[in-house]
């Protein structure tokens, strides 16, 4: 997960670099100049969302009176700026704020923001052909985690000497693809008291809204039974854990739950399809009756 977040860095930068600059339109009237912050992070995480800002400022660097538009164009983000119009006399400068934000939950991901500012008076009069500037920077939806890490069976209900196998499910529901470590944090504690697991860790990619099934193959040995016992039980720790970036941060979310590991000791006396006892006698019983009136038809 870092070293894509670094890679995305590393193209983020090559991309303002190449569009960050100022670009000026020829004309033969007019003069304006505008730059703003180099980028802007917008947080969509649901119920705590944090909108963007980016600072801008425009210049008059001509001789004379001008009267300024500003113009934005942000694709799929929402823009609000602080500043659209202003009349810049000669060398002034102009400061203004942009707030970028996106709908709760959307995607990360990052968007190119152009802003432009166009001389449309000169003097206080109209004009068909007059300069213009356009400074583009780069907005970023951050990524959020959420993920639900649920046991198909909160029991696991064994014998001796039989493999079962329990379904895990993860679920992401944050807004990008994420990688999963998943592990049984006592594996060494089980191991020890008699039991094999498959599962000591695993790691896995999710993409969101996608789901995820663990199998764990859980073995016990026949020492896991002492003589007398009835069943023997133990908990498995299972964890689930997700790290990304965020803000230049490291942040790690982390969900645990637990599986009941059941053994049962002594066998149900009815499997194997052995009859009760009292069904056994009356089995013979009728079989003799049976016999006692065969003979007499015989006589």
């Amino acid at each position: 997960m870092r070293f894509a977040f670094a890679l995305a860095s590393i193209l983020i930068l090559s991309i303002l670099a190449q569009t960050g600059a100022t670009v000026s339109a020829q004309s033969t009237q007019g003069e304006i100049e505008i730059e703003c912050d180099q980028s802007a992070v917008i947080d969509v995480t649901p119920g705590a969302p944090e909108p963007g800002i980016a600072m801008c400022e425009v210049t008059n660097p001509s001789e004379q009176q001008e009267t300024v538009e500003i113009s934005i164009t942000a694709g799929l983000l929402n823009v609000v700026s602080s500043l659209d119009e202003i009349t810049l006399g000669s060398g002034e400068t102009a400061y203004f704020n942009l707030t970028l934000w996106a709908p709760e939950g959307t995607s990360e991901h990052q968007q190119i923001v152009q802003v432009g500012a166009e001389v449309t008076h000169i003097e206080g009069t109209e004009c068909n052909d007059c300069g213009d500037s356009r400074f583009n920077f780069m907005g970023i939806v951050l990524q959020y985690t959420d993920f639900d890490f649920i046991p198909e069976e909160d029991t696991l209900i064994l014998s001796p000497g039989e493999e079962k196998t329990l379904l895990i499910n993860i679920t992401s529901q944050g807004n990008a693809m994420e990688r999963f470590d998943v592990r049984v944090e006592n594996h060494d504690e089980l191991n020890a008291k008699g039991f094999q697991i498959s599962l000591p860790l695993v790691s896995v990619k999710v993409e969101r809204n996608e789901s995820f099934s663990f199998r764990v193959l859980i073995l016990p040995s026949n020492s896991t039974c002492a003589d007398g016992m009835e069943y023997y039980e133990e908990l498995m720790n299972v964890s689930a854990t997700s790290e990304y970036t965020l803000r230049n941060d490291l942040e790690i979310v982390r969900e645990e739950t637990q599986v009941m590991l059941r053994v049962d000791c002594i066998p149900d006396e009815d499997e194997g399809g052995s009859l009760p006892a009292p069904t056994v006698v009356y089995s013979i019983l009728a079989f003799l009756v049976a016999a006692l009136r065969g003979s007499r038809s015989n006589i």
